[in-house]
């Protein structure tokens, strides 16, 4: 049985009056089986309201980036494998008794309001050299993480689609805020640095702040 918790906060700190949003990286194992329901069960016993948001069709770059489909086909696959998420996780959410709502990544990225926001973080990106260097340094991070995991990965077209998924996350991410209010982030990893610039520039000393979560084995007594 695992047992989630947040690495840079006390454990016995709850949030009560804060809502906060939690991505779901399809494929990847903490946003699958124990590891979710530990985290489900964790915010639903420290927050007053949550957003889920199943980020289906941003796995498109990822399914090509490990050369898992066919150059500019992943959209149909990653969708698919959206609605399968969520129908295999379905009996993991209802445990939430808080107030939550599920987006699919579709929702986000098909408004106008959403590619002002990209198009700001695209212009940072030419412009701004420590914006720039948030990013690459962050696609850095996984491409290194990826070489090793897939030896013969095409890392040119690794580091050309990472960085494409981090500007669409961050975009998105900001976006939603400007109609779903939340007051932290969720996320298995340390703070990303490409997360990290974005929300200081679109927020400033109002951003929300970032919760690493954990899970670890808990030894049952009998």
């Amino acid at each position: 049985m695992l047992r989630a918790y947040f690495k840079n906060y006390q454990n016995k700190i709850t949030f009560k009056n804060s809502t906060c949003l939690l991505p779901i990286s399809i494929g990847q194992l903490h946003s699958e089986g124990d590891a979710l329901n530990a985290t489900i069960l964790l915010i639903n016993s420290k927050f007053k309201a949550c957003i889920i948001i199943i980020a289906d069709s941003l796995y498109r770059h990822t399914l090509e980036i490990e050369q898992k489909c066919v150059p500019g086909s992943g959209y149909d696959t990653s969708i698919a494998n959206g609605l399968s998420w969520l129908d295999k996780h379905k009996q993991i959410l209802d445990q939430l008794t808080i107030d939550y709502k599920i987006y699919h990544w579709d929702q986000l990225i098909n408004h106008d309001n959403y590619h002002e926001k990209k198009q700001i973080v695209d212009t940072l990106f030419l412009t701004d050299d420590s914006f720039r260097k948030a990013f690459e340094d962050s696609s850095n991070i996984f491409v290194r993480r990826l070489g090793k995991r897939i030896p013969k990965v095409d890392l040119c077209n690794a580091r050309e689609l990472s960085l494409e998924f981090l500007k669409e996350e961050c975009a998105a991410t900001v976006y939603l805020r400007t109609y779903q209010d939340y007051d932290f982030i969720i996320y298995p990893n340390k703070n990303i640095p490409a997360f990290d610039v974005t929300l200081d520039y679109f927020y400033n000393e109002n951003k929300p702040k970032w919760l690493h979560v954990v899970s670890k084995s808990m030894k049952i007594l009998k």
